[in-house]
């Protein structure tokens, strides 16, 4: 989207939390989907996540702001990702090794 190419050489990366983001193997343009906001929408970072958190409906306060029971969901949403996280780790390892005694 950053320049006229009649191939597809765009790659969008995602569900990996650590790769998340695009690379265009004709130009080399590549980052996260601020970067992506920015560049094609010609944006600063602030206004590039502000027009991102629009697209997804995400509400962006300063911290001040939340209530105590915002501030505790968000911890409680935080811990739900991080154990979310363990439990496909682990179940990846269960199945590595179900698999090795399949073998």
């Amino acid at each position: 989207p950053f320049h006229p190419d009649k191939r597809p050489s765009m790659k969008v990366h995602s569900g990996y939390l650590d790769h998340d983001g695009y690379y265009c193997w004709a130009c080399g343009a590549g980052g996260t989907i601020f970067n992506f906001a920015m560049e094609y929408y010609n944006l600063d970072f602030e206004a590039a996540v502000k027009y991102i958190a629009g697209a997804f409906g995400v509400r962006i306060t300063d911290e001040q702001e939340l209530s105590q029971e915002e501030k505790v969901q968000i911890v409680h949403q935080k811990r739900r990702r991080e154990l979310e996280v363990e439990l496909r780790t682990l179940s990846l390892q269960a199945l590595l090794v179900l698999s090795k005694k399949i073998r």
